[in-house]
């Protein structure tokens, strides 16, 4: 609801998702309701892109003479809609965080700050990702630890900012359960050390891939193309990947099988 010049106005996001072994598809509106009959008076946007990105509205919030909503399908942003017009800008939910990269897509301009804002990716992600099939090895994980998304241990080099090591549980990058108690266990252990369980340390960092271009479709090179931002996996105990025994293995992945593209 939004109280404006005229009066108190209702709005509503009207959405459909049809799953199919084809092709999936999803169409959305949003629109103005009439307060008393609950119909749809005017449609003031309907399955438009935003920035040349889908969009895939959630609640909606009205604020300021504009209606916002965050975007179900590209992780990260608010799209501003004009309730007038049916325009549509992209927003950076954080700002400091999507303008700091070289690499990735060039995205929007955030309106609180007015400067455009660029990159997808931490370049240290897009680094590593090898093509869909990425570890989140020492190297990768320093994202993790520039933007203090997970509570990883490190040194940093005084006066250098950026400049970071990772040590103990944590010198080898983001492992599952098995491996990090080997390296709990022994101060010499390195990726190359064997695990008791199966494989070495490295074949127990988590592998992951992410969506370089903005499509809203992760390209891997063992799991074909899946519907999501970005995705982790596990070889589990064993030190094996081994997708196609899915449901039958140790191994964990952190995407449902209807998030693949068929």
């Amino acid at each position: 609801y939004a109280e404006t010049e005229n009066g108190v106005v209702a709005y509503a996001v009207i959405m459909a998702y049809n799953v199919s072994e084809y092709q999936d598809s999803f169409a959305y509106q949003v629109a103005e309701i009439d307060l008393s009959s609950g119909c749809i008076t005017r449609v003031i946007v309907e399955d438009a892109m935003v920035d040349g990105m889908s969009l895939r509205p959630t609640n909606l919030l009205w604020r300021n003479g504009y209606l916002y909503t965050v975007n179900g399908y590209i992780t990260g942003l608010v799209t501003q809609i004009d309730p007038e017009t049916g325009s549509l800008t992209g927003i950076a939910i954080f700002p400091e965080y999507w303008g700091d990269f070289n690499g990735g897509r060039g995205i929007l301009e955030d309106p609180l700050t007015g400067k455009a804002k660029e990159g997808m990716w931490p370049q240290e992600l897009l680094n590593g990702a090898a093509g869909g099939s990425g570890k989140l090895d020492k190297e990768a994980a320093k994202a993790f630890i520039r933007y203090k998304l997970l509570g990883l241990s490190y040194n940093m080099r005084s006066g250098a900012e950026g400049s970071y090591t990772l040590v103990g549980k944590d010198r080898c990058g983001i492992v599952d359960a098995e491996a990090e108690a080997v390296l709990k266990r022994s101060k010499s252990a390195t990726e190359s050390t064997r695990v008791p369980s199966g494989g070495t340390v490295g074949d127990h960092i988590l592998g992951y891939a992410i969506d370089e271009d903005g499509d809203g479709i992760t390209e891997t090179q063992s799991f074909g193309n899946i519907r999501a931002s970005a995705v982790v996996w596990s070889a589990g105990p064993d030190g094996k990947v081994e997708y196609e025994l899915r449901g039958r293995n140790d191994d964990v992945y952190s995407w449902r099988p209807t998030q693949v593209v068929k």
